[in-house]
């Protein structure tokens, strides 16, 4: 929802096939969370919300602890 891709897309480029291996490098930089939000909702978007929507993604995509 947040992307506005599918989960796996052979159209990207590779390394961007499969979106959770693509999204996962940019969970840990705030500064470069924007390049996880759909292009199209053109800044139309509440900033924390959007950062709260992408700390739950990060949290439901971790690798557990061992």
């Amino acid at each position: 929802m947040l992307t506005g891709r599918r989960s796996m897309d052979k159209n990207r480029p590779n390394g961007e096939h499969n979106l959770v291996e693509w999204a996962r490098p940019h969970f840990g930089d705030k500064r470069r969370f924007h390049r996880l939000l759909d292009p199209r909702l053109e800044g139309h978007f509440s900033i924390k919300g959007a950062q709260k929507a992408i700390q739950l993604a990060a949290q439901c995509l971790s690798r557990p602890q061992i």
